[in-house]
């Protein structure tokens, strides 16, 4: 933008003014080549961009934007023999302001939508920060980088461990409200219809027929498949939960029935903990180790200790 407080009859006034016209019209020709770079709707590329100034009211001549120029443009001089009050100066910078901020905010929304489109989303790479630790990831997958999307917080950190790292792990499901409402649910009806029964054939009997009908792996089960699978993948097919090795519980119901080694009473005991730890997932629903905020939503961590596990009978 130009602006000349007064003009007068000598030659150099009238100079500044054709300087001025030069400026902006040969600038504007090369942000015009530069804006394109930012540009991904092909409707904002003028075709026949012009680079002619417009005149308007009181000595405003400017750059017909957005309909004839993709830049924005002002050369505003008085006639000779007078001045440029300073109104006119203020309302060119407003009009330049405008136009400058109405400009920007297009083209962010431009991009915007074109980065949040499939075509936008689909080529979406993995940051520096994590190239070392993920090497075999290039593009980042689909439906990960749609979900990411106005999310400030890292989802991945780089950290350090000692030389001589200790066994920390902990392994445990994350449950949104629903999920865990279910499983509390899920715990006080398998001890209502196995939890009082001291004969463990009827009480894995009932055990089998509530599996069948409360069926959280939204998967059909029949009596064989339950009867020969391992009960720490029935448990982990219901729940989700991981049972590290354990030999009771990697047994089938099938020989949890027929094994003369286990007992009436372990098998009670067994079912006994259903109720025990349905009781404690409502007693520590707010325990600050247990329920989680994350973003709006709360999520809810539950150890291996919410676990039913059938135990060895001491010797």
């Amino acid at each position: 933008m130009f602006f000349q407080t007064q003009a007068k009859t000598n030659d150099a006034y009238n100079n500044f003014v054709l300087m001025g016209e030069n400026t902006v019209v040969n600038s504007a020709k090369n942000i015009a080549e530069l804006k394109k770079q930012y540009i991904v709707d092909q409707e904002d590329v003028l075709q026949d961009n012009s680079y002619n100034l417009s005149k308007g009211d009181g000595g405003i001549y400017y750059l017909d934007f957005p309909k004839h120029s993709m830049t924005q443009g002002f050369v505003v001089f008085p006639k000779k023999g007078s001045v440029m009050p300073a109104n006119i100066l203020k309302s060119s910078i407003d009009s330049i302001i405008n136009q400058i901020a109405f400009d920007n905010k297009h083209i962010a929304n431009s991009l915007t939508k074109y980065f949040r489109s499939e075509i936008g989303v689909s080529k979406t790479t993995l940051s520096e920060v994590f190239q070392d630790s993920l090497s075999s990831i290039k593009k980042v997958p689909f439906a990960i980088a749609s979900s990411l999307f106005n999310r400030e917080d890292v989802a991945f950190k780089k950290g350090y461990v000692s030389s001589t790292p200790k066994n920390t792990t902990e392994i445990g499901v994350l449950l949104n409200e629903q999920e865990y409402e279910y499983l509390h649910q899920y715990y006080i009806k398998i001890y209502n219809k196995s939890g009082s029964i001291k004969n463990k054939r009827k009480a894995i009997r009932r055990y089998v027929k509530q599996l069948r009908k409360m069926n959280l792996s939204h998967k059909k089960l029949t009596r064989k498949e339950l009867y020969t699978q391992k009960v720490s993948h029935i448990i982990g097919g219901q729940t989700g939960f991981y049972i590290e090795q354990n030999a009771l519980m990697d047994k089938t119901l099938r020989d949890w029935k027929r094994d003369k080694h286990i007992s009436h009473q372990q098998v009670a005991d067994y079912f006994k903990q259903y109720k025990e730890i349905a009781t404690k997932i409502i007693t520590n629903k707010h325990n600050k180790k247990v329920k989680i905020k994350c973003h709006s939503q709360y999520l809810y961590w539950l150890a291996t200790d919410y676990i039913p596990q059938i135990q060895q009978e001491e010797q």
